[in-house]
This record gives structure tokens, sequence and C-alpha cells, in this order.
């Protein structure tokens, strides 16, 4: 092979590589609308696409913080469920507590958990899989030990959130994905335009040569956990505005893998330094997607989960042979 040849053969899987992303995603979407015969692009189908993504993606984009310093968060469905079972006891106390006051409870809540995660994960050397897995348990545990394993009821914060803000049933369904666009817009300019930053990039990239640089490399560590905390938070108060009523374990369940799966099928590598808000907002879309045609193919949840898995395994062999592929 001429140089020429392998340049443009580069070129060629560079380019690939770089929008597999974007390729999986029309994809998927052509796959939809054909088996599904044309339901897939319907006006209410991609409102619950849409939903769905935005819940799936705001906690994805906390934990994709977190992997881009080279770690993991196995807990977010733990701090999803707690939080969702603090809100719930709140709310529905005799004492009668403000809304708004249960929300930014929620909020500080979920935060702690992430903080939690923070510093275990700056002050000692447990590998982020084995801690966060631990306070996984912890936090799933805990919101079944409040909410006595039971649903969570959340009707208040429906007739709040609609009658404060004079919500429409059209602009309630949206609002979910207004705040995931909004939220993912405020994550590019923290990631491209500050400090912070290129500093969690420059921690997964290389935590020690981060460190004689005069990187806090175990500050960036806790403020990402703590902010995948708060994400979760906020994917809380969505879901409980959207859901009304929800069981804090089997409707939480799958967050902790979608997120992962979100920000791997976005490009970002589990090694760290490596990734993007653009790839993994489609990675949410793709997952969001994916469930979506599984339940409108009628494919029972018991398949669901495998077909996700024989998705990601494929996608990510694929990047893989790319990326290998460019090297040699």
């Amino acid at each position: 092979m001429s140089p020429l040849e392998r340049q443009d053969r580069f070129s060629s899987m560079e380019l690939v590589r770089k929008y597999a992303v974007i390729i999986t995603a029309v994809a998927l979407v052509v796959i939809g609308v054909t088996i599904t015969g044309g339901t897939f692009l319907s006006g209410n189908n991609l409102l619950n696409v849409g939903e769905r993504a935005a819940m799936v993606g705001i906690v994805s984009l906390g934990q994709m913080l977190v992997i881009l310093t080279g770690a993991i968060d196995l807990s977010v469905s733990g701090i999803l469920a707690f939080g969702l079972a603090v809100s719930a006891l709140m709310m529905n106390s005799s004492a009668n507590i403000p809304m708004p006051v249960v929300i930014v409870a929620t909020l500080l809540v979920t935060t702690l958990c992430g903080s939690i995660n923070g510093l275990l994960a700056s002050k000692t050397k447990i590998p982020p899989f084995m801690m966060t897995l631990a306070t996984y348990l912890i936090y799933q545990s805990a919101a079944l030990v409040i909410s006595g394993a039971s649903n969570l009821k959340f009707e208040k914060m429906v007739e709040w959130m609609t009658d404060t803000f004079h919500l429409t049933s059209s602009v309630s369904r949206f609002l979910p994905t207004a705040a995931w666009i909004l939220i993912s817009a405020l994550i590019i300019f923290v990631l491209s335009s500050t400090t912070f930053g290129k500093n969690v990039y420059t921690t997964g990239a290389n935590g020690t040569a981060g460190y004689l640089s005069g990187v806090n490399v175990q500050r960036i560590r806790f403020m990402v956990y703590a902010l995948s905390g708060l994400l979760c938070g906020i994917a809380a108060i969505i879901i409980e505005f959207r859901m009304g009523r929800i069981n804090p374990t089997s409707s939480t369940a799958s967050y902790q893998i979608d997120s992962i799966a979100a920000v791997i099928v976005g490009g970002a590598s589990l090694s760290g330094g490596e990734g993007n808000v653009y790839g993994t907002f489609v990675g949410a879309f793709i997952m969001a997607s994916l469930i979506n045609i599984m339940n409108l193919i009628g494919l029972d949840v018991y398949s669901q989960d495998m077909i996700k898995g024989i998705v990601l395994v494929v996608f990510v062999f694929i990047t893989q042979y790319l990326s290998n592929a460019q090297k040699n």
C-alpha cells in the first residue's frame, strides 16, 4: 500500500470513527421507521422519545463528567431512587412542606450523595468501580427503607408545577427535553471555556502529569461526582413531574446501565480524557430510541436488556476495530 493510499484509508476510518454515533443514530431511525410502519416518527411518539432521552440524558451528562476523569459512577440509580424517596417523604408528610423547599432539599440530598462518592474517590484508593457499587447498594437500600418498598406518589409536584408555570399538556411533555438541551449547552460551555473543564480532561488523560502541572486532581474528582449527584437530583425532579407515581427501584434501575451506555456509545473512553457532550447527547437519544422501538414492536421487557447489550457490544467492537486499524 502506497503512502497516499494509506493516508486515504486512515482519513476514511477516522471520519467513520468520528461520526460513528451520528451514523448509528441515523441507521436506528431508519430501522425504527421501517419496522414500525412510520409510527416511530409520529409527533406523539417523538415526544415519548424526547422525554425518555431527556431523563437518561441528564443522568448521562453527570456520568460523562465522571468518565472523562477516568472513573465511573455505578451509584446513579441508587442516588435517583434515594432522591425520589426523600422527595416523596417530604411531599406527602403532614408538615405541609412548601414545594420549592422539597425541590431544593431533593437537589441537596442527591448532591450530598454524589459528594460522598467524591470524597471517597479523592481521599481513598478504593477503585471507583467498587466504591460506587458499594454506595449504590447503600443509597438503594436507604430508598427502600424510607419508602417501605412501596410506590411513591408525586401528584402534588405535578399540580404545583402545572399551576405555578401555567403549563399545558404539550408544554409539560416538552419540558424535560428543554431542560436537557439547556443543561447540555451549559456543560458544553463549562468543558470548553473554563479552567475546570480543561482540568477535567487533563485529569482523565494523565492525572499524574496534571498534578505535576498544578491541577488539583483530588478536587476535580470530588467535583465531578458531586455534579453527577446534582444532575441525578434534577433528573429525579423531572421524573416526579412527568410520571406522578413510581416504584423507587424498578423505575430507576435502568439508568445505571443506560447512562454508561449513552456515554460510551457517544464516543467517550472509559480510560478517561476523551469524550464530549455532543456524543453523549446523541448517545442518550440512541438508547431512548432503541427502548422506544422495542416497546412499539411489543418486545417483552425480559428481552430488551439483551438487545441493548448486543447493540452496545457491537458498537464498541466496531469503534475499537476502527481505532486499531488507524494505528496499524
